[in-house]
């Protein structure tokens, strides 16, 4: 045989030989999990041949002493779905009201780029061309603020105050605790 075929034959052989020695150490493992498991019955406090038993499927109690172990009950689940559905109420309701902000939001940026644009704004901007020629800088500074002034005036007027921001991180938080009390004592 030259080195090609070897080559060939080398990894079928391998193939092989892995196959055919599987059964033999499933054997050896088999038994070494089957102990492991007869060692956790005896531990446990069960008998190790309660598995031949018929009904030997029982439930393991869990340990009560364990605070962040909950037991899932109906109460527990009532609770859970009140809880939920509290949430999901409420974070509509934040959605609406983040929508509607929103929305006044850019109803006020619309109104205040037209009211810059109205005859009343452009009076405003007129006093500054008004000014003496030989005013002083603080004159000018004065003129400009009051300018300002009044155009904010205008705005106020025309479509009325900016709408509040909404903390939404604050109402998450009341969200939640408010769904936790919903919830009410799971224990």
């Amino acid at each position: 045989m030259n080195g090609r075929t070897i080559a060939r034959l080398l990894p079928l052989a391998c193939v092989t030989l892995a196959l055919s020695a599987t059964e033999p150490v499933d054997a050896q493992f088999g038994g070494l999990g089957r102990r492991i498991t007869e060692g956790a019955k005896k531990a446990a406090g069960g008998d190790a041949d309660e598995t031949a038993k018929p009904g030997a499927n029982k439930p393991v109690a869990l340990p009560t002493n364990d605070p962040s172990v909950i037991p899932i009950t109906d109460k527990v689940l009532e609770g859970f779905e009140r809880a939920m559905k509290t949430e999901l109420t409420l974070r509509g309701e934040l959605r609406n009201e983040l929508e509607a902000r929103d929305a006044a939001e850019k109803k006020h940026a619309a109104c205040k780029q037209e009211a810059a644009g109205s005859p009343e704004a452009q009076q405003i901007i007129m006093q500054l061309a008004n000014a003496p020629e030989n005013a002083s800088t603080e004159q000018m500074m004065k003129m400009m603020a009051q300018m300002a002034q009044d155009q904010e005036a205008l705005v106020l007027k025309k479509c009325g105050p900016v709408p509040a921001p909404i903390n939404t991180a604050q109402r998450l938080l009341d969200i939640e605790q408010k769904a936790a009390a919903a919830a009410g004592p799971i224990r």
